[in-house]
């Protein structure tokens, strides 16, 4: 059985994307789990102060997800130019590794 795309609103917190996104240069985001897939449409929204601690701040209009893929991310084979310490702040990495999805739209 298949099941109806949901929606989704997703908070943006790395500040440095959220203009890029909005001008429609940054078309992909990770994020934690395995609840996406293709067909789902995202919203991003930002935050007035801190994060779930406060208002949202604008919102961007629905994007239908057309790529979604799985990954585990590993603590130790971080690839990723800015480094691994933003990646390491918001999720604590397991040495097992911690399942991701890349989303596209």
């Amino acid at each position: 059985m298949t099941r109806s795309p949901r929606k989704w609103n997703l908070p943006l917190t790395y500040r440095p994307k959220i203009a890029r996104m909005a001008s429609g240069e940054i078309r992909q985001t990770i994020r934690p789990g395995l609840k996406y897939r293709v067909g789902d449409q995202v919203s991003f929204h930002g935050w007035e102060g801190l994060p779930y601690r406060s208002r949202w701040t604008g919102r961007t209009r629905y994007y239908e997800l057309i790529h979604v893929s799985d990954i585990t991310v590993y603590p130790t084979d971080l690839q990723i130019p800015w480094g691994t310490g933003l990646f390491n702040e918001m999720y604590d990495l397991p040495d097992d590794g911690m399942v991701f999805q890349i989303l596209r739209w």
